[in-house]
Parts: structure tokens; sequence; C-alpha cells
């Protein structure tokens, strides 16, 4: 399974959303959950390196995906084995568009598409819904 948490807009609660998210769905599913950190601000992964370090116990592991790394779903049949998976892979995207998402995006189970109630925010939000129809009719 495939949960991608993204938007156009930055500063949304994007990334607070799906750290809540990774953590409520460790507790309460036997799934294992695994989680790729997009933003370049790199904050899920921070957080994940602050949990780590306390003695709580460990929930999920979280990967930084960045221009140097190899992206996890760098090639298709990788791609298709996460949709298929009984695991969770949970990705925070940075906020922005990028082409490098599209297939990521085609392939997900869920996108959560997290917004502020501004004008900016509104705006910017339907512009990555027009963008995530127009990847669906291709």
């Amino acid at each position: 399974m495939i949960i991608t948490f993204g938007t156009q807009k930055g500063g949304t609660g994007k990334t607070t959303l799906a750290i809540a998210f990774a953590n409520y769905i460790s507790g309460m599913s036997e799934r294992k959950v695994k989680v790729f950190d997009f933003d370049f601000q790199k904050s899920f992964y921070h957080k994940w390196q602050e949990d780590e370090e306390s003695e709580l116990p460990k929930l999920y592991d979280v990967a930084i995906i960045d221009e140097d790394n190899e992206q996890p779903f760098s090639d298709f049949e990788h791609l298709i084995e996460m949709k298929e998976s009984e695991d969770i892979h949970l990705f925070d995207l940075a906020g922005t568009l990028d082409a490098r998402y599209s297939d990521l995006l085609i392939y997900s189970d869920f996108i959560v598409i997290p917004f502020e109630y501004s004008n900016v925010s509104a705006k910017s939000t339907l512009v990555f819904i027009n963008f995530l129809g127009l990847l669906e009719s291709q």
C-alpha cells in the first residue's frame, strides 16, 4: 500500500500530519510502516531521529530521499511491489510539483492533501488537484 502526503504549497502542516498518521497507524495496525521523506527540510526525518534517541520503542523506519539518493521507485517494478505489498509505504513529499513524483502519485492508494484556509493555499491546492487529474487522464 502507498499513502502519499503532498501539496504544492509548503507550510500547510503536511509533515506534521504525516508524522501523526505514521505514529497512529503504527500503533493501530500490525502492518509494517516505512516512511520516505522527500521534503527539502527533512523535517520528518529529523523528528524521527529525535524519537529514535529516546527510549521509546521504534515504530517505523524513515529514509531520506534527495537528489543524491536513488528513489525508492527508481524502477517501475519496485513501485508496483510497494503498491501490492501489505506493508504501508508512506511518502512525505516536498511542497512543490515535481515530475519525479508522477509515477508515485499515479500509483498511490491514497493521497492526502492538507491545506490551510487562505487564498494562496486554496488556489495552490486546486492547482495540485488539477495536476493529479492530468496524471490520471494519462
